[in-house]
């Protein structure tokens, strides 16, 4: 078995006007997992109690929701803006981990037959 493991590129969309979330994952063609909307919107709750608030999102950092580890690479640039109005710093954008289960599926797409079939000659 090829997967042992595998990493889940996901958008969070957090709303200012009622401090709500959602998590959504965009869909990959024949991936065999579940996609699309992954926990829905409501205001999720904190580690540290009360509910998640635009300072407990930042580049870098990781939520725990729900049991899900979520580690944070980017944001867009209006929330970098809205950050740097408040005061507050977003940190630089960071790669985001390859997931080996596709890694190994786009190298098995780039292999050609080492012989020309028939109808190719």
């Amino acid at each position: 078995n090829l997967e042992n493991f595998r990493v889940r590129n996901v958008l969070i969309y957090y709303y200012l006007e009622d401090d709500s979330m959602h998590v959504i994952e965009p869909r990959q063609d024949n991936s065999g997992i579940p996609q699309g909307q992954l926990i829905r919107r409501h205001r999720f709750p904190s580690p540290g109690g009360g509910y998640m608030k635009p300072e407990d999102l930042q580049v870098g950092s990781e939520l725990q929701i729900y049991g899900r580890c979520i580690h944070i690479t980017d944001c867009d640039a209006f929330t970098r803006a809205y950050y740097e109005q408040a005061g507050l710093e977003q940190g630089q954008a960071e790669a985001g981990e390859t997931d080996p289960f596709n890694a190994t599926r786009d190298a098995m797409k780039v292999n050609s037959a080492l012989a020309p079939r028939t109808y190719e000659k």
